[in-house]
């Protein structure tokens, strides 16, 4: 997949996978290979299709709301939107690809609800 060419070019993705075997969905995993360019045995796939961790980290936050028609209610931390937020225990901005699917999720918020706090 041409990641950094379809965000050069202006489009809007969110990465996944419907093939078998890649369950459970974990949109960190999926921004990180967005990053890294890795598969999960290290094997490197075009690498110059990376993407940065800020725009990794949109494409499975604002696009994803987008892609679903969902934007004036996810996406982003707005007054008015729904308080859908996970915590990571780490800051995902200074991690690299790798880094960043090592991040635990920390708390967990749906619907302004804590639903998953970590140890």
């Amino acid at each position: 997949m041409p990641i950094r060419r379809l965000l050069d070019d202006d489009f809007r993705f969110t990465p996944g996978s419907d093939a078998p075997g890649y369950w459970p969905v974990d949109p960190i995993r999926d921004a990180a290979f967005c990053v890294s360019r890795k598969t999960f045995h290290g094997r490197s796939l075009v690498p110059e299709q990376a993407i940065t961790v800020d725009e990794a980290l949109r494409t499975i936050t604002v696009d994803a709301a987008w892609m679903g028609f969902m934007e004036d209610r996810l996406g982003t931390l707005e007054v008015g939107k729904l308080a859908d937020v996970a915590v990571l225990d780490g800051n995902p901005t200074t991690a690299d690809g790798e880094q960043l699917m090592e991040i635990p999720v920390s708390l967990t918020i749906v619907d302004g609800e804590i639903v998953f706090q970590g140890a």
